[in-house]
């Protein structure tokens, strides 16, 4: 009788600990793949706001993204009252004007060497 008292005793921390540790495993295993979701995420929504060698340098480390450039024009663009066109014709069709107005503006600029970025 002491001895399945005594085993009990020894063992049920144990089992404790292994239970948990299957538990803590799955957590660890859900966190995982959640943040492999992010990481392509943010990957795809890098790629998509910065040039590609922007994006390789980042990605590397650098501390410093920056390029000298000997001669060059900046153009600003700002769509004045942009959230009131939004609320006036919805989402869908604000964005495929605004695609529109860049693809103007990408035809204007035609295959001149261009560095763009687009922020919103």
């Amino acid at each position: 009788g002491n001895f399945w008292v005594a085993g009990l005793v020894l063992l049920a921390p144990m089992m404790l600990a292994v239970r948990s540790t299957v538990r803590d495993r799955s957590r660890a295993r859900l966190l995982l793949a959640h943040t492999r979701k992010q990481v392509l995420v943010e990957g795809k929504l890098l790629q998509a706001l910065v040039p590609r060698e922007v994006k390789e340098r980042f990605l590397r480390g650098d501390k410093l993204i920056a390029d000298r450039i000997q001669d060059g024009s900046v153009l600003f663009v700002y769509v004045a009252k942009y959230r009131p066109i939004m609320l006036q014709y919805g989402a869908p069709a604000t964005i495929l004007w605004i695609n529109k107005v860049y693809a103007a503006l990408d035809h204007c600029i035609g295959s001149a060497s261009v560095i763009k970025v687009e922020t919103f």
